[in-house]
């Protein structure tokens, strides 16, 4: 049994999802701006674009009365790691700290879908991961300076605590 019906479980997650997506936003500028890197800006605007208009059409869907189900939550956040994998593949694969980030999803399905559900989305995120381990969008700064590398994963893990901690409390 959910805690919260899933229609509001669904509008939050819908508000959790925009956070999401300007956050990414912001975060790709930084990147590219900020830290110089040569991330493939397209590819990766494509992938936002795409996840903006899922939310913009469950938004609208929200707004005409639509009543969610428990299965939309579910569907929701399998197309939200799925989002976060493409953004990954094309930075760096589980090279990124931000790989991390595949975890509040996780939290979430634990805590409010059916066990069956999580450990579902939970061996999806895991496939995910191992196939960002082998198949992915090499970060080309990384190879030419190993300890600005490393530097750049140590703040990436503390930027991706920061966010997570923050995004569990809400």
């Amino acid at each position: 049994m959910l805690p919260l019906s899933p229609p509001i479980l669904f509008a939050r997650l819908l508000r959790w999802r925009w956070m999401a997506w300007g956050l990414a936003l912001l975060g790709l500028a930084g990147a590219v701006r900020g830290l110089g890197l040569a991330l493939p800006v397209v590819p990766m605007l494509g992938v936002l674009a795409g996840m903006a208009v899922v939310n913009a059409a469950d938004t609208l869907w929200l707004r005409r009365g639509g009543q969610p189900q428990a299965r939309a939550v579910l569907l929701r956040l399998v197309w939200d790691t799925q989002i976060l994998g493409a953004l990954l593949f094309l930075s760096g694969g589980a090279n990124n700290p931000l790989v991390t980030l595949y975890l509040l999803p996780l939290v979430l399905a634990a805590v409010v879908l059916p066990a069956a559900w999580a450990w579902g989305l939970a061996a999806g995120v895991v496939l995910d991961y191992s196939l960002l381990m082998v198949y992915h969008w090499p970060l080309p700064e990384t190879a030419a300076d190993p300890a600005w590398a490393f530097r750049l994963h140590v703040v990436g893990m503390w930027l991706t605590v920061c966010l997570a901690a923050g995004l569990v409390v809400l």
